[in-house]
């Protein structure tokens, strides 16, 4: 049988890895195999996310975006216990670097003693990413 410990790992693993699915798999585009450029002459720079894609293509992917979807918060809750401070700070590292344009809220439950290291930590993040996500940690 599972422990309790155990079962919180599991679920932060698997919202660790649903996260990073999440944000990867933000724009469901279907794009047809004939517009990929596959010579690095004719790629448009500084693409981030669409660097593969033709200029014109990567215009009319950006601009059939609605508003909704460039500004719907992105929101992620996880739960600490035990000696798992450090993995939580990854998997939030990581949803902060696969941020695009959406804002970011993370809700953390952690036991009191993790309380004020999460607060430190994501407190610095925030002030480097320019205030670009929110936390709440309980």
């Amino acid at each position: 049988m599972m422990s309790i410990r155990n079962l919180f790992i599991v679920i932060i693993i698997c919202t660790g890895i649903l996260v990073v699915f999440y944000l990867k798999d933000l724009t469901n585009f279907n794009i047809k195999p004939e517009l990929l450029v596959h010579s690095p002459t004719t790629l448009r720079p500084n693409v981030s996310r669409s660097s593969w894609l033709l200029p014109s293509v990567h215009k009319e992917l950006t601009s059939s975006l609605t508003p909704e979807m460039t500004r719907s918060e992105i929101v992620v809750a996880l739960v600490v216990c035990g000696d798992r401070l450090q993995e939580t700070l990854n998997l939030v590292k990581s949803a902060l670097i696969f941020q695009l344009k959406n804002p970011l809220r993370i809700i953390i439950l952690a036991e009191d003693n993790l309380i004020q290291s999460l607060e430190e930590k994501l407190g610095d993040w925030q002030v480097l990413r320019n205030h670009t996500f929110k936390f709440e940690i309980h």
